[in-house]
């Protein structure tokens, strides 16, 4: 058996330049085709400080609804979605204002060309460790526009 590497793309220096408050967590949204891969994603990415899911779905078009009814900070999209143009599902979260950052997760080595291509900030292979996607996540923060003060 032959052993894929597993990589991350990341947009750039973030955890020296990005401080999560603890008091107001991100919020992420999760959508991956695997339930139990989402399900698994969701937990780590809760156990992490500063953090927080909004949500888990399955599809492109679950995914779309849930941000336009939330607007998480952050969303993290399988590059294999069920009936999902992938590149189509990034730019309309972007687009409409949506979510802050994409996270694209998937299983080739090579996917974060893709990643790039599409918009997402930052790419992170299905296996990485959770210090990878932990620092994916502060990545795509640290790059994304600020968020408006409200009142």
């Amino acid at each position: 058996m032959v052993e894929v590497p597993r990589t991350v793309w990341r947009a750039g220096p973030y955890r020296q330049n990005c401080r999560v408050q603890k008091s107001t967590p991100a919020t992420v949204l999760v959508a991956v085709c695997s339930p139990h891969m989402r399900e698994a994603l969701a937990a780590l990415i809760g156990s992490l400080d500063g953090f927080a899911v909004i949500g888990e779905v399955g599809c492109d078009e679950q995914a779309l609804d849930l941000a336009r009814r939330s607007r998480p900070r952050l969303a993290i999209i399988d590059q294999e979605l069920p009936g999902c143009q992938y590149e189509r599902t990034v730019e309309r979260l972007q687009d409409e204002g949506l979510v802050d950052a994409v996270i694209a997760i998937g299983l080739r080595a090579d996917g974060g060309m893709r990643a790039r291509a599409a918009g997402a900030r930052a790419y992170v292979q299905v296996g990485a460790a959770p210090a990878d996607i932990q620092s994916a996540l502060l990545g795509a923060l640290a790059t994304a526009a600020p968020q408006p003060l409200t009142n």
